[in-house]
């Protein structure tokens, strides 16, 4: 009978032996199978999100419309300034004014025997060009009524062109 025991009792240790390997083959597959699943969902909503993310487009026309009312505006003031007092110039262009009162300062184009009157060039780059430069910011204020939005503000490189009917900036 000891000996019918012994071997009973090693059929059972066998049998619990594949029992146990059985549970952890199962155990081993169910966690396969759910890092497999975790991860194609993971790329699935990535994925979704991607496209979403490119096709955003902004309606940028009330931006566009602002930037080009604060050229409009610095424009006509700039050739207003030009005709009327000679620009809103800087001591360094002109070395002697007439100061018409606090904001306004006429140079003298003709200042002891010397001609100091601008070319067309100098009156494009350093009168008309200068001004717009210097106040489109000013103007636009760094964008701050469009805060909400990533609007990078970079200095202004303004050109003229002169004819004998209009100045485009």
């Amino acid at each position: 009978m000891d000996i019918q025991n012994s071997l009973l009792f090693s059929r059972q240790s066998k049998m619990a032996k594949r029992g146990q390997a059985a549970v952890f083959i199962i155990i081993g597959l169910i966690m396969a199978v759910s890092f497999i699943l975790l991860g194609t969902a993971n790329k699935e909503n990535t994925s979704k999100l991607e496209p979403e993310t490119e096709n955003v487009r902004i309606d940028d026309s009330n931006i566009r419309a602002f930037a080009q009312f604060c050229v409009d505006t610095l424009a006509k003031n700039a050739v207003f300034y030009l005709g009327f007092v000679g620009g809103n110039l800087k001591n360094d262009v002109f070395p002697q004014f007439f100061h018409y009162d606090r904001f306004y300062r006429i140079p003298y184009y003709y200042y002891e025997g010397n001609s100091l009157i601008l070319t067309e060039e100098g009156f494009k780059n350093l009168v008309l060009a200068k001004y717009m430069n210097e106040n489109l910011r000013k103007c636009t204020n760094n964008f701050k009524a469009f805060e909400n939005l990533r609007i990078v503000d970079s200095s202004a490189r303004t050109t003229v062109e002169m004819s004998d009917d209009e100045v485009i900036f």
